[in-house]
């Protein structure tokens, strides 16, 4: 496991670029597990955790600060701290039973923290004025578990959560003029679960998906600005926070196969947007808004196919709930929206879609009820 490096970016006075600022702390992914050979009782290694991303900082408060960039994804600031996935669970081998080795577990995103003044301005598609994200990581799938008696496949671990994504911009103007190139964005995801190990045996066993990491909290005050955007699906500005996805459950197969349930979806975090004093919000675009606050909770995992003589169907994962989302107004702010599907202001909480269970094949099938 290695952890993502802090890094620190301090400017004052004029600057000028053409790359834009570009700040990453990337963790280090975990090592793949090995497997399980026995002539009894096989049981393989669990993966290796990820790491955790660092902290991320830019300040840079001189109203005389410029940044213009060109080309596809030439974000003026782009500041991103991203966890390392788990490591697959290695595979279990033995006649009288067999475990699949667990998945490592997905580091948690650092924290990203902005400060920033003066103009920004970008030219090419995707290429954001802003970009700040906190990304967790992925867990590490798990193992299966493969023999003639007693099979029991490996669980996913946890994934890890985003962390908190804070950005303060003011006494400026950010001009996009590509598609897909918003103003502002600002976003923190949680780690989507690996899927579980499947199962084969007289009795099989797959295991059940694990929950979602979270997404984190994100914070974004704007003063005295102007943000201008001309493409299509290029929105002022963008606060998101999603959760993860659920794990999906593996399968199993023998004479007798249990079922397996999908893993819940992760919560999205809190969402605040403020603005103050005065600002101007214009875009130009088809879809492109000007202000979303958006928490939306990730999806449940879906459950494992269940194949045997006797077969009971598992139940699929929970959707994550949404958190809070809120937008805060203290003073004189215009919001302009030109083309067509071009919501001006949304903010909205959204809570995840459950998973989908499976039907059991078998000559006897249990199929487990969804409980809404």
């Amino acid at each position: 496991m290695h952890r993502g490096a802090d890094h620190i970016c301090y400017a004052n006075g004029l600057l000028t670029t053409f790359a834009g600022i570009a700040l990453y702390s990337d963790a280090g992914h975990g090592g793949l597990a090995g497997e399980g050979l026995s002539a009894n009782v096989g049981t393989g290694g669990t993966g290796g955790a990820g790491g955790d991303g660092g902290q991320v900082t830019v300040t840079a408060l001189s109203a005389s600060n410029k940044i213009t960039t060109a080309g596809t994804a030439g974000h003026g600031i782009v500041a991103i701290s991203e966890a390392g996935d788990g490591g697959d669970g290695g595979k279990g081998h033995g006649p009288d039973k067999a475990v699949g080795g667990n998945g490592g577990q997905g580091g948690s995103g650092g924290e990203v923290a902005v400060q920033f003044a003066g103009d920004i301005t970008t030219s090419g598609k995707q290429a954001q004025g802003l970009l700040i994200q906190s990304l967790g990581g992925a867990s590490g799938s798990g193992g299966e578990g493969d023999s003639w008696f007693d099979g029991n496949g490996g669980l996913a671990s946890e994934p890890g959560p985003g962390g908190l994504a804070k950005l303060t911009y003011q006494n400026g103007t950010i001009t996009t003029q590509g598609a897909e190139a918003a103003g502002i964005l600002a976003t923190s995801i949680g780690g989507f679960d690996g899927g579980s190990g499947g199962a084969s045996g007289f009795v099989a066993f797959g295991a059940s998906g694990n929950s979602a990491g979270d997404g984190g909290g994100v914070q974004t005050s704007v003063q005295n600005a102007t943000l201008t955007t001309a493409g299509y699906y290029s929105a002022g500005l963008i606060a998101l926070s999603v959760g993860g996805g659920g794990g999906v459950a593996g399968p199993d197969a023998g004479v007798v196969a249990l079922g397996t349930t999908g893993g819940a979806g992760g919560a999205g975090g809190d969402v605040s947007v403020t603005l103050t004093d005065t600002n101007a919000i214009t875009t130009n675009g088809v879809d492109a808004a000007g202000v979303l606050a958006l928490s939306v909770g990730g999806g449940g995992g879906t459950s494992g196919n269940n194949n045997g003589a006797v077969a009971l169907g598992g139940s699929g994962g929970k959707g994550g709930d949404g958190g809070q989302a809120s937008l805060s107004v203290a003073g004189d702010t215009s919001v302009t929206t030109q083309d067509v599907a071009s919501v001006g202001v949304m903010v909205a909480s959204i809570g995840g879609g459950g998973g989908k269970a499976h039907s059991p094949k078998g000559a006897v099938a249990w199929r487990h009820r969804r409980r809404w």
